[in-house]
């Protein structure tokens, strides 16, 4: 994992995760990168005209960026280079073209948690859109967070026809050995349901997959899963929860919050979100 791209608005949820990526950066001497999206304002003739153009703006805000590098190499000299950038228009457009260009290895952003229902319900966060549709790892970091290092992981799954196709057993493996930690594979199955000579299959293929990875294996009904996780990583003292990106139709979404977002929101460890290739 070489480069670690941080988006940061300067709120306390963004300069939490930016504490949390330095953790990881520090220990895997990974480099940071820290992206400032700057919105083009919209201009009102009823308004009065602002004290500071968008140059101006920019401007403050790339010091800000320079004092937080600065900061950083500061606490931790040893850690990778850290660069900085203030980009105009949409966040999400950004970081994907930061993807594409500048060879991100793990995108690190922050949450709230305390947004009301209906917010989270037809809004989510911009931590929630990235994370659906961004091509590497996404870290959701709850605020107040603090990193301690990454040991144990909990990766939930469920059973799919054409596990063989997937790359998400790479990805998993790949990061329980850039961290050297515990991976906990938790198998969701519905309420009550026995296992398909298929769904055996897979679990035998997903077994000798990750032979030489240190793991653990769970089974967990599908109802009140999120429960049912909060409760295991809490018992079993997780550092980091995985997911695969889970994409559903608009109502569905707005009846049916998905887990990856639930969790978000309550989870007081880290989310990471995996992509999933077709």
């Amino acid at each position: 994992m070489n480069t670690i791209l941080v988006p940061l608005d300067f709120s306390e949820p963004s300069e939490n995760a930016l504490e949390f990526a330095v953790g990881i950066a520090n220990d895997l001497k990974a480099n940071i990168l820290l992206l400032h999206t700057e919105q083009m304002p919209i201009a009102s003739y009823e308004l009065e005209p602002v004290a500071f153009t968008i140059q101006n703006n920019i401007e403050l805000n790339t010091n800000l960026l320079l004092d937080r590098a600065n900061k950083i190499k500061e606490i931790y000299p040893s850690i990778g280079s850290i660069n900085y950038s203030v980009e105009m228009g949409d966040l999400k457009s950004n970081i994907t073209e930061y993807i594409r260009k500048k060879n991100i290895d793990l995108i690190v952003m922050g949450i709230t948690g305390k947004t009301s229902t209906l917010s989270k319900v037809f809004f989510g966060s911009n931590a929630i859109t990235i994370s659906r549709s961004a091509k590497v790892p996404v870290i959701i970091v709850p605020n107040k967070c603090r990193y301690s290092g990454i040991k144990n992981i909990a990766y939930a799954c469920d059973y799919r026809e054409h596990a063989e196709g997937g790359n998400d057993l790479i990805e998993i493996k790949n990061i329980s050995k850039i961290f050297k930690a515990l991976l906990n594979v938790i198998h969701i199955i519905p309420e009550g349901h026995l296992l398909t000579d298929k769904e055996v299959e897979t679990d035998t293929y997903i077994e000798s997959q990750l032979d030489n990875i240190k793991h653990r294996s769970f089974i967990f009904p599908r109802k009140n899963i999120v429960a049912e996780i909060l409760d295991f990583i809490q018992v079993q003292k997780v550092d980091l929860i995985v997911l695969e990106q889970a994409k559903h139709s608009f109502f569905h979404e707005i009846f049916y919050p998905s887990v990856t977002k639930e969790l978000a929101f309550n989870s007081p460890i880290p989310v990471m979100t995996i992509y999933k290739h077709e």
